[in-house]
């Protein structure tokens, strides 16, 4: 059985597909990543209905993964094709 790949070693997002639209799950971000700086990398691909940075509640910071969702799918697949490799 072939060993799966931890988080650290993906360096491209993973996309999960939602019912009505495509959300982006981007794994293996720096702990310094803030809503912001998402909103900013992201938003030329399209309206970002959501950013939502998953926090640690006790170290106060970034768990190191966040989801979008767009208001299109076609927006998301922008995102997908724009982003992917430079994360």
């Amino acid at each position: 059985m072939a060993e799966r790949p931890h988080v650290i070693d993906m360096l491209w997002p993973v996309f999960l597909l939602h019912p009505v639209l495509l959300h982006p799950r981007l794994p293996g971000l720096s702990f310094r990543t803030t809503q912001e700086s998402l909103r900013n990398a992201f938003q030329k691909f399209g309206q970002l209905v959501e950013v939502n940075l998953v926090m640690d509640k006790i170290a106060n910071r970034p768990r190191g993964f966040a989801f979008l969702r767009y208001e299109t799918e076609e927006e998301s697949m922008n995102a997908i094709e724009g982003m992917h490799g430079k994360i």
